[in-house]
C-alpha cells in the first residue's frame, strides 16, 4: 500500500515538474515572440526616431491675422485672451501680439515644455515692430520639435540643434536640450530668415537670446561671441532698429543702404558688410594673417571713431574684444571687464542699460538684470 502511495506521489511530482518545464518553454517562446516583434518594430520605427526624415504633415491653416491685421471678431479675440490668461496665469492686455501665443497654445506637435519656452518670447514680439504676424502665427501653429542623430543632417559635432525652415522642424541632437538651446532654435523659427549671411543671422539671433533669456545678458562667454560682437558693431554704425529690421525682414539691402549713408557708396557698404563676416573667425581653419588683420581692424575702428552716431565707449570696447584675440594687452583688459549695453530688450533699457556701462567682472556678477 505504501509502495503504491509512493508511486502516486512520485507520479504527481513528475507531472508537476513536466508542467513547470512546459510552462517555462511556453514563457520562453512568448518572450522570444515579443522580442522578435520588438526588433521588427525597432527596425521599422527607430530609424524614423533617431534619423531625421520630414514627416510631410499637413499644415494647419487657421490664422487670426492677415499680414499684421487682426481678422477675427472682438468677441473671438476676447475669448482667446481669456483662455490664454487661464492657461498662462497672466493678465493679458489689449495687445494683438498676445494672439501669437494662441498659435503656440493650439499647436498639436509641441510638448508642454517646448510651448513654455515659446511663450517667453512675448516681450520680443512686443519690442519688434517688423514681424509679419500672419507668417509668424503660421509657423508657431505648425512647428514641430524632435530628436535626431547628427548624421541625419551632416551636422558638425558642436551643433546642438538646427531649424529647418522648409519643413518647420526643429531638430535637436540632444535628448534633453537646455532652454537656451531651445530658445535659440525657437527664434530661428519665429524669424525664419534664409537669405542673410550666417554671421549676421547667428549673431543677431544670439544677441536677442542673450538679452531676453540669459541671466547675465552681456557676458561674452556664450554661443557665437564673435558674431555677437560684430552685430553690436553694426548696431553702433546703423542703429539697432535697422539691424533688427534687416534681420526680421530677411533683407540685407536695408543694411547696405544704411551703411552707404555713412561710408560712401552702396558697393563700399557691401564690402564692409562682407568684411565683418570674414575679417576674423577664431573657428576658421585658415591661417590668420595677423598684420593684415590688425590693419583691417584699425580701418574698422576708424569707421566708428568718425561716426556721428556710434557710442565711442562701446565701439572702443568691441574693437578691443576683437583685438584681444591677437593682442595680449587687450586680452588682459577684456578678461577683467564687461561692457553692459542693451540693443533690443526694452526691459533691459528700462533698467538703465540703454547706454554703455563699463564694469569689472565683480561688479557685473552682482548687478541685477531681467530674469
Amino acid at each position: 500500500m505504501k509502495e503504491k502511495q509512493t508511486q502516486i506521489k512520485n507520479l504527481k511530482v513528475f507531472s508537476k515538474v513536466e508542467e513547470i518545464k512546459k510552462g517555462k518553454v511556453h514563457r520562453t517562446y512568448a518572450v522570444l515572440q515579443i522580442a522578435i516583434i520588438g526588433i521588427n518594430l525597432a527596425v521599422l520605427f527607430l530609424p524614423k526616431i533617431i534619423l531625421y526624415t520630414p514627416d510631410n504633415r499637413e499644415l494647419l491653416t487657421d490664422n487670426v491675422f492677415d499680414g499684421s491685421q487682426v481678422i477675427i471678431s472682438e468677441e473671438e479675440q476676447h475669448n482667446i485672451y481669456q483662455e490664454l490668461e487661464q492657461e498662462l496665469g497672466i493678465k493679458i492686455g489689449n495687445n494683438i501680439n498676445y494672439l501669437l501665443l494662441n498659435a503656440i497654445y493650439e499647436n498639436p506637435y509641441l510638448t508642454h515644455k517646448e510651448k513654455e519656452v515659446f511663450y517667453k518670447f512675448i516681450e520680443f514680439f512686443n519690442d519688434n515692430p517688423y514681424l509679419n504676424l500672419e507668417e509668424v502665427y503660421e509657423r508657431l501653429l505648425n512647428v514641430n520639435a524632435r530628436f535626431a542623430l547628427r548624421q541625419s543632417l551632416d551636422s558638425d559635432e558642436n551643433v546642438l540643434a538646427v531649424y529647418l525652415p522648409k519643413y518647420m522642424d526643429i531638430v535637436y541632437h540632444e535628448l534633453n536640450p537646455k532652454e537656451t538651446t531651445m530658445s535659440h532654435e525657437d527664434l530661428h523659427c519665429i524669424v525664419s530668415n534664409v537669405n542673410l549671411p550666417r554671421w549676421f543671422n547667428e549673431g543677431m539671433t544670439q544677441l536677442i537670446i542673450n538679452e531676453y533669456f540669459k541671466e547675465e545678458p552681456f557676458n561674452l562667454n556664450t554661443s557665437y561671441p564673435y558674431e555677437v560682437i560684430l552685430v553690436k558693431l553694426l548696431c553702433e554704425l546703423v542703429g539697432p532698429n535697422k539691424a533688427l529690421e534687416a534681420y526680421t525682414k530677411d533683407n540685407s539691402e536695408i543694411i547696405y543702404k544704411a551703411l552707404a549713408e555713412i561710408i560712401g557708396t552702396e558697393e563700399d557698404a557691401k564690402t564692409l558688410f562682407d568684411y565683418l563676416g570674414e575679417a576674423y573667425n577664431p573657428k576658421d581653419d585658415k591661417t590668420i594673417m595677423y598684420d593684415e588683420l590688425s590693419a583691417n581692424l584699425l580701418k574698422l575702428y576708424d569707421y566708428g571713431e568718425n561716426s556721428k552716431t556710434a557710442d565711442k565707449v562701446a565701439w572702443s570696447y568691441y574693437y578691443l574684444v576683437l583685438m584681444s584675440l591677437i593682442n595680449e594687452e587687450a586680452n588682459d583688459f577684456v578678461k577683467d571687464t564687461v561692457l553692459c549695453k542693451a540693443y533690443i530688450s526694452s526691459s533691459l533699457k528700462e533698467k538703465g542699460y540703454s547706454t554703455s556701462q563699463l564694469m569689472s567682472k565683480e561688479e557685473y556678477s552682482g548687478s541685477s538684470y531681467k530674469k
